[in-house]
């Protein structure tokens, strides 16, 4: 996670996505975080793929 973190750092397309999602999740009445947190994964994946490569 901490290469996650460095990546959100210096992209700012990526930190907007990320935020956006979170805000978007977080308007959500969810029954457990988890769910929360599993409904964020494809975007962490995307934002990870990109950090990988980048």
């Amino acid at each position: 996670m901490l290469d996650f973190r460095d990546w959100l750092r210096t992209d700012d397309s990526d930190l907007e996505l990320y935020e956006r999602t979170k805000r978007d999740l977080a308007a959500h009445d969810w029954r457990y975080v988890q769910n929360c947190a599993d409904a964020k994964s494809a975007c962490v994946a995307e934002i990870m793929a990109r950090a990988r490569r980048g």
